[in-house]
């Protein structure tokens, strides 16, 4: 795993797309979306402007935010934390 980011940037492993509705309607893989929420993986050094984030905390940012990056297998997104919109 990656030891240390840049200030501005934070590591989101994304969750994993719905792909079955509530009603239990399945959604084949063309429909559906990327995700727009995940959780901290790794965050850069807390500056007093930056929205408060911690490893494990739930994220949603912009659609299409950051660059998908595959760490020991697994697909993170590395993004700025300007393209966080919101923490859970």
């Amino acid at each position: 795993m990656v030891k240390a980011i840049q200030n501005n940037r934070v590591i989101v492993r994304p969750d994993d797309p719905e792909k079955k509705t509530s009603g239990g309607i399945i959604i084949p893989d063309m429909a559906v979306g990327k995700p727009m929420t995940g959780t901290v993986a790794l965050t850069g050094k807390q500056s007093e402007d930056d929205i408060p984030l911690a490893e494990g905390d739930r994220v949603t940012y912009l659609v299409g935010a950051g660059i998908e990056i595959t760490l020991d297998g697994v697909s993170y997104l590395l993004m700025k934390k300007t393209e966080i919109l919101m923490v859970e």
